[in-house]
């Protein structure tokens, strides 16, 4: 079998399962930083010429130093009243470009051609989103690898700075209702997010966040619980929708049987609270036993309707990749000169999660 644990949207499953809880502790106390906005660039004018970009960084000069990259788009209908969206896309590791590009931003990229041509269902046909690579290393976010994030506490704290810094920079949008949004390990990010400026408005920090709410996209949220229904999905929910299961009765069996032994797993990795060693066992237990079969039928994960074009992501990358590393492109974005090679998906960072 193909080493599943290698894909990044499957990589950390398990060893997120404890992850989140993290974001119920976490002090408003954090070092010293310097924190700052900077707004280098103008997005890509030709993805949405109607409206108004922004794209640049925020710098967190501490001991981390850390710097995210983030691309806005104003939205089409009164962006002076529209909601704020913050849209994470999971991973963990991967570019939120890849929302851009591939699932609700204004343009998607022909994956045969490499032409954008526009969405027209784009989130910003009613809001203000802004896209953000994250943690660091992301996409074309950067910084001291040793500073990494590699839990949802850290998280909480940088997206709540970036979120901060934003509204200083731009007053204007400090009475629309802001929602933090997120999918796939999303489910871990957007509920420490929205934890973190919760806890830093109920403390009085200015500027107030107009936080309204939080949303996941198909969320791994718990997988003790979620892992035990993909053998049940896979089997009697595919042959309901389809009229065929999308694996035989026989995996469908070896994969009930292995449940158990799986869920042990997963809490002996919660209670030796994240041990690399234990997770590690976990992890590679659960994917191989719960994901294998699924995987083998040659199907989309994500859209069981359509064959899986590429193994790991299923989704075919390249032209976006060629895109986001175009010079043209990152001049106008207002890229940071660090000889940054963008990629969909940053593996070191999903490692750095599991460790």
């Amino acid at each position: 079998m193909r080493a599943v644990a290698s894909t990044v949207a499957l990589a950390l499953l398990v060893l997120g399962a404890t992850a989140a809880v993290t974001a119920g502790r976490q002090s408003a106390a954090t070092a010293t930083r310097k924190v700052s906005l900077r707004t280098t660039g103008a997005g890509w004018p030709a993805c949405d010429p109607g409206v108004t970009q922004r794209s640049g960084y925020l710098d967190i000069n501490a001991a981390e130093d850390k710097h995210y990259f983030y691309w806005m788009f104003e939205a089409k209908t009164n962006p002076s009243t529209a909601p704020v969206i913050l849209w994470m896309t999971g991973g963990p590791g991967c570019s939120s470009s890849l929302a851009i590009l591939a699932e609700n931003g204004p343009c998607h990229i022909n994956e045969e051609t490499g032409d954008l041509y526009s969405n027209p269902y784009s989130w910003n046909n009613v809001a203000n989103v802004i896209y953000i690579d994250q943690p660091a290393g992301v996409g074309f976010s950067y910084g001291d690898k040793s500073g990494y994030d590699h839990n949802e506490t850290q998280v909480g704290n940088d997206m709540y700075a970036f979120m901060q810094a934003f509204y200083k920079a731009y007053p204007q949008y400090a009475s629309n209702p802001l929602f933090v949004y997120g999918e796939s390990y999303g489910g871990h990010y957007a509920p420490a997010v929205a934890h973190r400026i919760w806890q830093g408005n109920n403390e009085g920090v200015q500027p107030k966040l107009p936080l309204k709410g939080l949303s996941v996209g198909n969320g791994m949220t718990q997988p003790e619980i979620q892992l035990q229904w993909y053998g049940p999905l896979s089997y009697q929910w595919c042959k309901t929708v389809k009229g065929e299961p999308c694996i035989t009765e026989a995996q469908y069996q070896t994969q009930m049987a292995a449940v158990p032994q799986c869920v042990e797993l997963i809490k002996a990795c919660n209670n030796k609270t994240l041990e690399t060693a234990v997770c590690s066992t976990a992890m590679n237990n659960c994917l191989n036993s719960q994901f294998g079969p699924f995987e083998q039928s040659g199907l989309n994960v994500y859209d069981i309707r359509i064959p899986c074009k590429v193994p790991g992501l299923c989704y075919n990358f390249t032209q976006a990749t060629a895109f986001m590393n175009r010079q043209d492109v990152q001049t106008s974005l207002g890229v940071a000169s660090q000889n940054i090679t963008w990629q969909s998906c940053n593996m070191q960072v999903n490692q750095m999660f599991g460790n």
